[in-house]
């Protein structure tokens, strides 16, 4: 299993709860700042100068964008560094720097893998949970004061608004086919009187893990020829 470092505890932690972690309710809060927003896509600087690519990579074909990639990238490096720049200047950097794009690439095919494994199972979002997902959004904007402010917002997290409501179907997917698995009358279903609840829960966290695992190594990657310009110098 991949692990992602935090400097901060010096303790590994496991993929699993590196995706807990990205993926766990965003508090998201108004920034101080009356600037205007800047809703541009995410660029990487190469020589000083922006340059916008059209995708990172296609997983089972479909372009993961350098906005969906950043999300993941930031948010590891923050785990990783706990906020100090020098972590990358210190020996072993370009190690460091290859765990970082290790694990980012892991937790992309993790969370695609969620998606693809829901559509193979026909499990969809119904109607009522893509109206709580706009909900959401508007009570967001509603709390935060306003568009703008939701956007800074969700800039402050390494997010846009399309990777926001994103992430709430990937929850909603992870959701669903845990019940289609483990809910009374799925597949891996076990009794109450067969084991106790804390093994319950272990044997269902192994067996989840495990399809996520078997359905990564099914999907195909393809990096684009950008790929390799990705670093702590590039994306930021």
């Amino acid at each position: 299993m991949r692990y992602l470092s935090d400097r901060r505890t010096g303790k590994l932690k496991p993929l699993a709860s590196a995706i807990f972690f990205l993926f766990s309710a965003f508090t998201i809060s108004a920034c101080g700042t009356s600037e205007p927003e800047d809703l541009s896509s995410a660029a990487l600087i190469v020589n000083g100068v922006p340059m916008e690519i059209p995708f990172v990579m296609k997983i089972d074909n479909e372009p993961v964008s350098l906005d969906e990639y950043r999300f993941f990238y930031l948010n590891v490096k923050k785990q990783m560094d706990g906020g100090d720049p020098t972590y990358w200047t210190q020996p072993n950097s370009e190690e460091k720097e290859k765990e970082l794009k290790a694990t980012t690439l892991s937790l992309l095919k993790s969370t695609h893998a969620v998606l693809h494994l829901a559509e193979q199972q026909q499990l969809s979002l119904t109607d009522t949970e893509l109206s709580r997902i706009d909900s959401d959004v508007k009570s967001q904007i509603s709390a935060l004061g306003g568009l703008p402010k939701y956007h800074r917002a969700l800039k402050e997290k390494y997010l846009n608004d399309n990777l926001y409501r994103q992430i709430w179907k990937i929850n909603y997917c992870r959701q669903k086919l845990w019940s289609y698995y483990f809910d009374r009358g799925g597949q891996f279903y076990i009794s109450d009187d067969a084991i106790s609840n804390n093994e319950k829960q272990t044997s269902y966290n192994a067996l989840f893990t495990k399809l996520i695992h078997t359905t990564v190594g099914e999907l195909d990657i393809q990096l684009s020829d950008e790929y390799d310009l990705i670093g702590i110098d590039t994306l930021q």
